[in-house]
């Protein structure tokens, strides 16, 4: 077992299909989703992937909401769902708020841990 895997338990979720943890994710309390219960490995490493270059991941998030929408000031991340399967390898959501540019709506960032963040914006 991983600290990833100590620090985030994934359970059923009690409706739909797939699995979800609570936990802290670098100073932000996060909900990660799995798609498949049946992928679960594949999404657990893309996930921990993601926690572990985190760093990197977030300036490039920083820079994707600002490229789209301008400066964000403060924002943190609210959950981040993780897919696999034939097309999915390595796709991920990020669900954040920030409140300067979207107020109250969470916003969706969403890529693949080969292209990086590809879109950003509220969803819809």
């Amino acid at each position: 077992m991983s600290d990833f895997t100590e620090d985030f338990v994934f359970m059923p979720r009690k409706s739909g299909n797939g699995m979800v943890a609570e936990g802290e994710w670098h100073g932000d309390e996060v909900t990660l989703f799995l798609s498949d219960q049946s992928q679960s490995d594949e999404e657990i490493a893309l996930l921990e992937e993601l926690h572990r270059s985190w760093a990197a991941w977030s300036r490039l998030l920083r820079k994707a909401i600002d490229k789209e929408h301008g400066d964000p000031g403060d924002f943190w991340i609210e959950a981040i769902s993780a897919y696999s399967g034939e097309g999915y390898e390595g796709y991920f959501e990020i669900e954040f708020s920030a409140p300067d540019l979207f107020g109250d709506d969470i916003a969706l960032a969403v890529g693949t841990l080969k292209d990086g963040i590809t879109d950003v914006g509220l969803p819809g």
